[in-house]
């Protein structure tokens, strides 16, 4: 971070940016909170007394990439994402509107999120290039030896998701169901039958209900819960020190309440037991899905090679069976003409909707290597403007409509008593409120059902 931070002269001298910038807590610019090293890094805020101006000023920002930088991402680029340019337009239009609205009583974590977001929105949009009509951004995709496929640099894979989906616009993922528990405690059963494990198997199955069993216990937002268990899954440590990721995003209370949850440590008790029975059994001189386990880490010096740790091992496992069963999964897809529009790491991206009977077949194929392995399929709806959600989701409701029309029809044809509804004046404002009312249908009328998620 200060090797980024860069030096000034000042008196024939140079001297580093950071430690003059926060050289008086009371005037600084920002405050370091923790100074990291190698192996750990910083954590700066902004002094409370300048942040609402620099916020302030980032609203307004009219960002533009540097045109050397932006030449050598565009000479980089070896994969073009297909992206929706009037999607994206309209996400930073109603990012600027939620923003003007934000007052001193706002959440200030929120605002920064939406100027995060707007920030982001804006550098892509910078990026995007036109040909033929047809929008793309330029990525630069590395592939590791563990065959995962990693976005370089300003990359959509590394985007916060409601900047990804404004992006993509109206498309489908997706993604594998609790991917770390579910392929490795598949693996650790093929390496010992014996392995108990069910607290694994009820989070697999019961994930949502678990998630929100201990969000209420720590009185913290589902969505947290879901980051504590990804990291978890992960290989994150759960010791008591403000350094490690799950610790850090708690308080004592909340750190002590999770650690006595019930679930939550039945579960923790089973991962390390998968974690040890993989070690054990995995030999690192076999072929593993057509990859070779190397115990050297490829990121470290090759004159001076280290080994890799114990977690890093797991995580480079996890990744083969993880960059397998979505590779798989792509070539499947594509044989019967659906071309996935992004990958990132254990989901999928596709611009339409997959057959049933194709994700059906899939996984088929797929759990005769991974038993565990099922697929989640969410229908993304980018957050826009009024006025383009209105446009966007007009044939939702003419579907509705009609099909509702037919229904009525062939129950009269039946015998039925014919049902008379009065013309259907829907308020798309409606599907401003929540995305999951939209994903999961809301009833506006008796009997009539608009689910988006078909």
């Amino acid at each position: 971070m200060r090797t980024m931070a860069g030096r000034i002269e000042i008196n024939g001298k140079a001297e580093w940016m950071l430690p003059l910038m926060n050289g008086e807590p009371s005037t600084s610019l920002i405050h370091i909170d923790f100074l990291g090293n190698i192996s750990k890094l910083s954590r700066i805020s902004f002094n409370p007394k300048y942040e609402q101006q620099v916020l302030n000023q980032l609203i307004g920002l009219n960002f533009k990439f540097n045109p050397r930088h932006k030449e050598k991402i565009t000479q980089a680029t070896n994969y073009s994402v297909p992206v929706d340019l009037e999607s994206l337009k309209s996400f930073i239009q109603k990012t600027k509107q939620t923003l003007e609205r934000c007052d001193k009583n706002t959440n200030i974590q929120y605002k920064k999120a939406l100027i995060r977001n707007l920030l982001f929105a804006s550098q892509l949009l910078d990026l995007v290039v036109i040909d033929r009509d047809v929008a793309t951004i330029p990525e630069h995709w590395k592939e590791t030896d563990s065959g995962r496929v990693y976005g370089s640099g300003f990359s959509l894979q590394r985007l916060p998701k409601q900047v990804r989906n404004a992006a993509l616009g109206k498309c489908h993922q997706y993604d594998i169901m609790a991917a770390s528990y579910a392929l490795m405690t598949g693996l650790a059963q093929q390496f010992d039958p014996k392995i108990k494990v069910a607290a694994i198997f009820d989070y697999v199955k019961y994930r949502e209900s678990i998630r929100q069993n201990i969000a209420a216990d720590l009185k913290i937002s589902e969505d947290r819960v879901k980051e504590i268990f990804t990291s978890l899954g992960f290989g994150a440590s759960t010791v008591d020190t403000l350094y490690k990721s799950i610790r850090a995003s708690l308080s004592e209370a909340q750190y002590n309440t999770l650690m006595s949850n019930r679930h939550f440590k039945h579960i923790l008790e089973n991962i390390e037991l998968v974690r040890s029975v993989i070690l054990k059994h995995f030999d690192d001189k076999a072929p593993f899905f057509g990859l070779t386990y190397h115990s050297n880490d490829p990121k470290s010096d090759p004159l001076k090679p280290k080994k890799r740790t114990k977690n890093q091992k797991l995580a480079w496992i996890y990744q083969a069976m993880e960059s397998h069963a979505i590779s798989s999964f792509i070539e499947q897809a594509g044989a019967k003409d659906h071309i996935a529009i992004l990958p990132t790491h254990d989901c999928l991206y596709f611009k339409n909707r997959l057959p049933v009977d194709l994700i059906n077949d899939i996984t088929i194929v797929l759990q005769s290597r991974f038993p565990l392995l099922r697929f989640d399929h969410t229908a993304i709806l980018p957050i826009r403007e009024n006025d383009y959600q209105h446009k966007a989701y007009n044939d939702y409701y003419e579907h509705s409509r009609n099909h509702m029309h037919l229904m009525s029809e062939q129950e009269f044809a039946l015998g039925y008593m014919k049902n008379e509804y009065d013309p259907l004046q829907l308020d798309i404002s409606v599907f401003s409120d929540t995305i999951k009312e939209i994903k999961s249908g809301k009833e506006f009328l008796p009997g009539l059902l608009i689910n988006l998620n078909n």
